[in-house]
């Protein structure tokens, strides 16, 4: 999966510079989302709130296909380096259940047995989210993973 990763960001390299040689009017059409999402994240905390809602960290906001990828071809891969949890909500709307657009808010958990499927299994998740192929209307407030140790 990192060789996947490092291949698209390669791609996407040579794909930037072939853009930037064409004319500036080329370079300029962008991909808007239907809605606006933000990434977060949360470093090695503990369960108190206080330290969670404290803990998060603002990545970036994705207006555009083109910033969805900026933001996620640079972010260390799930389950590798120091970062535990991933968040992606819609801008707005905090990763928290306290937030009030989650008042009514559920969440669907898939437990794997070792972490070799997970960064595709989000990256997955993350491009299902931003294409809105759910089908659900306006339910979905956002996704996150978290790893968690053995």
């Amino acid at each position: 999966l990192e060789f996947r990763r490092v291949l698209f960001r390669s791609v996407k390299f040579k794909l930037t510079v072939l853009l930037s040689q064409m004319e500036p009017e080329a370079t300029k059409e962008n991909h808007p989302l239907r809605n606006y999402y933000r990434f977060w994240r949360v470093s090695n905390i503990d369960a108190n709130t206080d330290n969670y809602e404290n803990a998060l960290e603002d990545l970036g906001l994705c207006r555009t296909v083109e910033q969805f990828w900026e933001i996620y071809c640079f972010l260390p891969v799930i389950g590798t380096g120091s970062c535990d949890s991933y968040y992606f909500f819609k801008d707005g709307i905090m990763p928290l259940w306290e937030d009030p657009e989650n008042k009514n808010g559920g969440r669907v958990t898939l437990t794997l047995t070792g972490t070799e499927l997970l960064p595709y299994l989000w990256e997955t998740l993350l491009l299902t989210t931003i294409g809105e192929q759910f089908n659900v209307g306006k339910e979905i407030c956002g996704v996150s993973v978290t790893v968690k140790p053995k």
